[in-house]
């Protein structure tokens, strides 16, 4: 097509011209599915039955480049994303995919016979190039050329460590070898280095210091936002990046918020809605389990496997402590959310007591007088599970003996959770599993109480 070379044409001879859509067509998921040993799964298109059939006979190992291609596609999606989001977490799914899902093209709906023609005179590209995936050629082709038809290296491409693989065949001994070099395109000579059909070519990608991603600092910071941070950077770090804390910030009720701890917790809860599930279908078959109560459980099992958790985590946040203690200056990570409250005023008490709501706070005041202040407990008051929440997340049992009640001090922003008495379910063997998800989901919801008053 360039005029280098000119090829006669016959009488009845027909010239195609593939587009891009057919390109991607290659490295398409249907495509994969077939040649690393699956089924066609796209209905219509007897290109990929026919494409089957020829994977499955014994010379399918023409299409070792195709398999190594597809193998290593997935690998680099994985560990080298070009695009990384940092406002929430990575959604491996699409990425691994493959490219996005297109129909069969017609030319091999018509011709089924060129989707093979095309996969066995494919080069692979992979790693740190724009587009990677299967390209086809008519004959050798230059590493410059390929590079251009994969739209070229990313940014961060080290174009003094390409690796080709060379298919060989082997004299005499009736098997085919593979022979691997490694060149630097910044060298003249490298460019002209060729790559025949069945070949792959690989780029590697310079290594960086930074998080593909950010941290964002909202509240009490002297410049919060959303900062992009380096491997290994701390929490005291990025306090000090951010100009410190104001005047008004109260660390000890920073709200941290991790993407790894959400999807823990949620697996958490998911786990624990199986167990319920599976408790309450053995107490119905052991016990007289009334209709009612079994809804009930089932629709907070139900709940549960689906609720999105916050993702909160306890850290220490104020600059002091950490410069006194390194080892609680913990090492922050992409997509991390810091959130520094002003200081407050109240103590939240909430659940089963006559008048819940916010109570001024006072030093020196325990358990006992905020409970008090709040009207007292309900008749469906469980008083033996009663729990404080710290402003920093964690939580602690009270004891409701009268000299335990004074023994608690109750800092400002804490949380008097009070839960009701579950005894419609006490004949349960599920009233532990019950009773600590309320436990969790309470504390879940006064974790993210100073957040949501402030956004």
């Amino acid at each position: 097509m360039r005029g280098e070379q000119d090829v006669p044409l016959k009488d009845n001879d027909e010239l195609y011209v593939f587009s891009e859509d057919h390109i991607r067509f290659l490295s398409s998921s249907h495509v994969r599915n077939v040649v690393l040993g699956g089924t066609a799964a796209q209905e219509g298109c007897y290109a990929l039955d026919y494409l089957a059939e020829k994977a499955e006979q014994i010379e399918g190992q023409r299409f070792d480049v195709v398999r190594r291609a597809f193998f290593t596609a997935t690998k680099v999606r994985e560990e080298e994303p070009n695009e990384i989001d940092s406002r929430g977490p990575i959604e491996l799914g699409p990425i691994l995919a493959g490219p996005k899902e297109a129909e069969c093209p017609e030319i091999f709906r018509k011709k089924p016979e060129y989707l093979v023609f095309a996969l066995e005179n494919s080069l692979g590209i992979s790693g740190g190039v724009r587009s990677p995936g299967l390209y086809p050629v008519a004959d050798q082709v230059s590493v410059e050329s390929l590079l251009a038809s994969a739209g070229g290296p990313l940014p961060n491409a080290d174009l003094s460590n390409i690796e080709i693989t060379h298919p060989r065949s082997g004299l005499g001994s009736g098997l085919v070898t593979t022979a691997r070099i490694v060149v630097d395109l910044n060298v003249d000579r490298a460019g002209l280095e060729i790559v025949a059909p069945g070949g792959t070519v690989r780029l590697h990608t310079l290594p960086a210091d930074q998080e593909p991603g950010g941290v964002l600092l909202t509240g009490e910071f002297e410049r919060p936002g959303l900062y992009s941070i380096q491997k290994g950077e701390t929490l005291l770090e990025l306090i000090s990046r951010a100009g410190g804390l104001t005047d008004q910030a109260f660390p000890y009720g920073a709200v941290a918020t991790r993407i790894s701890v959400k999807l823990l917790q949620e697996e958490g809860f998911r786990r624990t809605a199986r167990e319920i599930n599976a408790a309450l279908a053995a107490a119905a078959v052991k016990s007289n389990l009334s209709a009612e109560a079994a809804t009930a459980v089932r629709e907070l099992a139900t709940e549960l496997a689906t609720v999105e958790a916050p993702g909160r985590f306890v850290v220490e946040a104020d600059p002091a402590a950490l410069r006194a203690r390194p080892e609680l200056n913990i090492l922050m990570e992409a997509g991390d959310r810091i959130h520094m409250p002003k200081r407050p005023h109240f103590v939240v008490v909430s659940g089963d007591v006559l008048n819940p709501g916010a109570l001024q706070f006072i030093a020196g005041k325990n358990v006992k007088q905020f409970l008090r202040e709040a009207g007292g407990l309900t008749k469906t008051a469980d008083d033996g599970r009663i729990f404080l929440i710290y402003p920093n997340g964690t939580a602690k049992p009270i004891k409701t003996a009268p000299w335990s009640f004074k023994s608690h001090a109750v800092p400002p922003g804490s949380t008097i959770v009070v839960p009701k008495k579950l005894s419609t379910f006490t004949t349960l063997e599920i009233i532990r599993d019950v009773t600590s998800i309320f436990s969790q989901l309470a504390l879940a919801a006064a974790s993210l109480a100073v957040v949501a008053d402030r956004r």
